[in-house]
């Protein structure tokens, strides 16, 4: 069942070198990345009701997470598990039932202000986001791994 809120590999009678098992392991997980920032550039603000606007620096990536559906819905998909150990935290995700309009990595910037979302696989059934955990500082996200 879903919670909304924000290897199987098959031996044969051979033996096989540890390269070809590396292969199919890494065959069998998909990384994704967020970029690390939106660049100052590539921020628009239109319809500004007569101000000039610039966006003056970039937006540094503040977290990620996981929707069903598109980004529009808001319908953001709750961690499945949590764990925290050695300052990093990780959230595991679990995708479980049917998703007719997708799931969808979302990027998020500067607390929300802005997010870059991206539609993953249908194959994808878990998804992990680490994070390092900083004194004084927000938490800095090291790596997203998902797999079939």
């Amino acid at each position: 069942m879903k919670s909304l809120l924000p290897y199987r590999l098959m031996g044969s009678a051979c033996v096989m070198s540890s390269l070809t098992m590396a292969q199919i392991a890494f065959a069998a997980s998909e990384k994704l990345e967020c970029p690390q920032q939106i660049p100052a550039s590539a921020i628009q603000i239109s319809d500004s009701g007569g101000w000039t606007a610039r966006a003056p620096k970039a937006l540094p990536l503040s977290s990620a997470g996981f929707n069903d559906g598109s980004p529009a819905a808001q319908r953001a998909l709750k961690p499945f598990a949590t764990k925290n150990n050695a300052g990093q935290t990780q959230h595991t995700w679990k995708f479980e039932g049917e998703y007719p309009e997708g799931k969808w990595l979302s990027c998020s910037y500067v607390g929300g202000v802005a997010i870059l979302s991206k539609k993953i696989g249908d194959n994808i059934s878990e998804c992990s986001i680490s994070y390092r955990l900083s004194k004084g500082k927000s938490d800095s996200l090291i790596a997203i791994k998902c797999s079939d």
